[in-house]
């Protein structure tokens, strides 16, 4: 968003990512409220949102938000980076193939897997 860190937008753009998330988390409880086979679908399957700003009013490309749910990864954390150094997305990309079992190490610009992602479960 264009807020340029004004209060007013702010609040707008605040507005539609609560419900965004809403609607997110409605996905999520019916995902898990559905069984398939031993489990449930939220364990196989990868809920992955993102942006691609890391900072509307900059248009900075770095640091981007995401958000990661099911799919058998270990949840329940919050990953942050040196927002200096900041590791590629593509890196998550890396991550998500492998979960997917594509044996692969690179995915575009990445540089590996992204550090502290882990699956859950094999």
């Amino acid at each position: 968003s264009h807020h340029g860190k004004d209060p007013g937008k702010l609040a707008q753009l605040k507005i539609v990512e609560v419900e965004t998330m809403k609607t997110v988390r409605d996905l999520l409880a019916k995902l898990k409220q559905s069984q398939e086979g031993d489990s449930n679908l939220l364990d196989r399957t990868t809920v992955f949102l993102g942006s691609n700003l890391g900072d509307g009013s900059s248009h900075s490309t770095s640091n981007l938000p995401v958000f990661l749910a099911g799919g058998g990864f270990k949840h329940g954390q919050h990953l942050h980076f040196d927002p200096k150094n900041p590791p590629p997305l593509c890196n998550l990309y890396v991550n998500l193939l492998q979960r997917l079992g594509i044996e692969t190490e690179k995915f575009g610009t990445s540089t590996g897997t992204l550090t502290g992602l882990e699956f859950s479960r094999a």
